[in-house]
């Protein structure tokens, strides 16, 4: 087995997230669908749930410690958004707001737990520096993709074979996400997990372009290493 050949199955995972994303946006944003959730129209709902509810999940299993919390987590969410969502201003999209919520709400619940740390800041409120950029290279901060994170093109069908080897590294991937620190784990889960695009991992989190790059760059780059190990043993040819 080659690096390219596994390398190829991951970078379809993530095109295939940031495709499905995209797809059911257009459907669960705009004046439309805010009417109809102020409206308490049931299918509207429905349908927001059903588009970010196990993305929810899997966003606030990197700050609790089991799933049941995690669903708990989402389900305080859907609550405020019934209960609170006259107050949504527009400035973000809903989207963007739901996940601000999930986050604070999991942060909360973590820390309740002493299971992680707290998602610190990323300056310091004295002094303005951020330690983070101070220790990135120049190509972390210009670009996160230093050697492609994209390796190749999904578009063809795959074989069964192809299809065991995709879901083994997507498990090999979520395993290795699941063990990096936790404020590159929460940017490459939304990024290239959730398919979110740059902006909206800013806006989510409250960071900057910059900070959100050099998270992505490190954890990509962790991921790609763990995959290249695997794929290069003696037993994977």
């Amino acid at each position: 087995m080659t690096d390219s050949h596994g390398e190829s199955h991951l970078d379809a995972a993530s095109a295939a997230a940031r495709s499905s994303s995209q797809l059911e946006s257009a459907a669960i944003e705009g004046p439309a669908v805010i009417e109809g959730l102020l409206a308490r129209n049931e299918e509207v709902f429905a349908r927001v749930v059903r588009a970010h509810h196990s993305s929810m999940v899997r966003v606030a299993m990197a700050y609790v410690s089991s799933r049941e919390i995690a669903e708990e987590v989402a389900q305080e969410v859907w609550t405020i958004l019934l209960e609170g969502l006259a107050g949504f201003q527009g400035r973000s999209t809903l989207k963007t707001w739901l996940y601000g919520i999930l986050l604070n709400r999991a942060k909360t619940r973590g820390q309740r737990e002493s299971r992680q740390v707290p998602l610190s800041t990323f300056e310091c409120e004295v002094t303005g520096r951020c330690e983070l950029l101070e220790g990135a290279s120049a190509s972390e901060v210009r670009s996160p993709g230093g050697s492609a994170w994209v390796w190749g093109n999904g578009s063809k069908t795959p074989s069964p074979e192809e299809r065991l080897l995709r879901r083994e590294l997507d498990a090999l991937r979520v395993r290795v996400i699941a063990q990096l620190p936790l404020r590159q784990r929460i940017v490459i889960t939304l990024r290239d997990v959730e398919g979110w695009s740059s902006e909206e991992v800013c806006m989510a989190l409250d960071i900057r372009s910059t900070h959100q790059r050099v998270l992505l760059h490190r954890a990509r780059v962790r991921v790609r290493q763990v995959v290249k190990e695997v794929t290069k043993r003696p037993d994977r040819q």
